[in-house]
């Protein structure tokens, strides 16, 4: 190595020193971080007092009202007319005026000929699966065409300023020929 390879190292050397001395923070902005960091961990902490609170209250509510509805052996009712309203209050707050849709049973609808079976599924209206009968894969299995685990489709949009996903709601079939 020549003289002007060493000195460049060496300089090279002092400005990465000299740099990460330059720019240590102070002793005030440790502390203020160290500040920022707790208060940061004490919301944190309320927090989750705040749900376990919660979460011990709903249950305490819960089994009080079980205890109500089973005292006589009878059902209370007007537990479960709470509960269902308060279920479509929810749903009425996350789908708005689209709410009474997304109240349903999942079930399939097959649409079959001599070629192809499709199963289509009432929640999201979307295609299940697709099997045409005359074809087979290499292992002699039917072929699918959709799988029902990679098939899931469905169309978002905004309503008053709430994301709608077509895929939560439950669709009826019709007949064309009765409209």
């Amino acid at each position: 190595m020549n003289k002007n390879s060493i000195l460049g190292f060496i300089l090279i050397a002092a400005i990465m020193i000299g740099y990460t001395v330059w720019m240590q923070p102070t002793a005030e902005e440790l502390v203020q971080k160290q500040h920022i960091t707790d208060s940061i961990q004490e919301v944190r902490q309320q927090q989750q007092i705040e749900a376990q609170l919660a979460e011990e209250a709903s249950r305490q509510e819960n089994e009080t009202s079980f205890k109500q509805g089973s005292d006589d052996g009878n059902i209370n009712t007007d537990n479960i007319s709470k509960e269902i309203s308060g279920d479509y209050s929810e749903l009425k707050k996350r789908f708005d005026l689209f709410a009474n849709s997304a109240v349903g049973e999942e079930q399939s609808t097959i649409i079959e000929n001599e070629v192809f079976k499709i199963e289509i599924s009432n929640k999201g209206g979307y295609i299940k699966t697709v099997e045409l009968k005359d074809f087979q894969t290499s292992d002699s299995l039917p072929l699918i065409l959709f799988n029902p685990e990679t098939s899931k489709l469905g169309f978002s949009f905004f309503s008053n300023n709430r994301i709608i996903n077509t895929g939560d709601f439950y669709f009826q079939p019709s007949d064309p020929s009765e409209l």
